[in-house]
């Protein structure tokens, strides 16, 4: 696992949901980014405060979708 920050999840989510790469997600990974993309612009830690399997998947997003980050 990569280390990941939470202002560089945050960016990189609006990058994707930006780009190209929206006409090709899945309707899960729309669903988990605009989800997951909430809850941390909600939490006013700084931390990435993300399970496991959040973690993961936003990892396997950003991997299939790296072209266009």
């Amino acid at each position: 696992m990569t280390i990941i920050t939470k202002p560089g999840v945050i960016i990189k989510i609006q990058l994707l949901q930006g780009s190209q790469a929206k006409n090709y997600f899945e309707s899960k990974e729309r669903l988990f980014l605009g989800t997951i993309l909430i809850k941390l612009q909600k939490d006013t830690s700084n931390e990435l405060n993300l399970t496991v399997q959040e973690k993961d998947m936003i990892e396997h997003i950003f991997k299939k979708y790296k072209k266009y980050l």
